[in-house]
């Protein structure tokens, strides 16, 4: 759901090519499969490749959470909120110091 939701607010925002990271392989391997999802959650996955033939670029990769600390301590967080955030052009209080420890 947190890439359905993604998808559509990248195209809300009229981005049009992203590159979305998760760390579940085997959603990420339903997305990219051609034939349809059968899973309990088919309905989403089909939205999701759906919405994503409306963008010029839209690839799904599975990256480990040791790889993409960022969006993990963001998962974290978001279990604490009743709404949905995002940030543009400004990074999160609470990332901020798992971005410097990934520079270094």
């Amino acid at each position: 759901m947190a890439i359905q939701w993604a998808i559509r607010f990248t195209i809300e925002t009229n981005f049009s090519c992203v590159i979305i990271e998760s760390g579940s392989v085997s959603v990420v391997k339903a997305i990219q499969d051609n034939a349809g999802s059968t899973c309990d959650f088919g309905h989403i996955i089909e939205d999701v490749k759906h919405l994503s033939m409306a963008m010029k670029s839209c690839e799904f990769h599975h990256t480990k959470r040791e790889a993409n600390q960022v969006a993990h301590t963001l998962a974290r967080k978001a279990i604490q909120f009743d709404t949905k955030l995002a940030w543009i052009e400004e990074i999160p209080p609470c990332v901020s110091v798992v971005i410097r420890m990934d520079i270094v």
